[in-house]
């Protein structure tokens, strides 16, 4: 079947969009030919004007089929360049699941150096929740700091207020303490 849409791809290339090329991906690896799948997704992506939206649903075949590693070398070329915070979401959960977790880290903290404005509070979660589990206490302290005490995910106070402390930043585990014990009065 996959060979059939290819063919059918050859013929008609305007038949053909993302979804399909999804579908042909999927198919390769279904009969184990990841480095087929691959290629069909890098070859499109190669050839379309806005190739960072049509990258995520692509990776996101290769990430649901296991192959997480695949999935950041479609995304990861693409989220260096770009401010697009669902890319480089995509790339760096990617990265995280294919056991890069500094690099995604950097990638994110590089993305929050860019921009003008603060990144999203998904990626400022994910950002904190990273740095947190690779015990970079600096960053989860910036991460933090960044993101503001009182959005930090009740989860996640603990490890900050630890963080900051093995930094050497006490406001932000006094910051911690202080949501912590209103919530307790609430």
């Amino acid at each position: 079947v996959a060979e059939t849409i290819g063919r059918l791809g050859a013929i008609r290339p305007r038949a053909i969009d993302t979804s399909v090329v999804a579908l042909e991906m999927s198919l390769h690896l279904s009969a184990d030919r990841v480095d087929q799948a691959f290629r069909r997704g890098k070859s499109w992506l190669a050839g379309v004007k806005d190739p960072g939206r049509d990258a995520l649903a692509l990776a996101s075949v290769l990430s649901v089929r296991s192959h997480p590693e695949h999935a950041a070398q479609l995304l990861v070329p693409l989220a260096d360049k770009s401010s697009d915070e669902a890319l480089v979401r995509a790339a760096s959960q990617a990265e995280i699941d294919s056991g890069q977790g500094l690099k995604a880290l950097r990638r994110i903290e590089a993305l929050a150096e860019r921009k003008s404005s603060p990144i999203g509070t998904d990626l400022a979660i994910l950002r904190l929740r990273l740095a947190a589990s690779l015990r970079q206490y600096r960053k989860t302290s910036d991460a933090a700091e960044a993101l503001g005490v009182g959005a930090i995910p009740a989860e996640l106070l603990a490890v900050t207020a630890a963080a900051a402390v093995h930094a050497g930043r006490p406001g932000i585990s006094e910051a911690v303490g202080r949501r912590l014990a209103e919530e307790q009065h609430r």
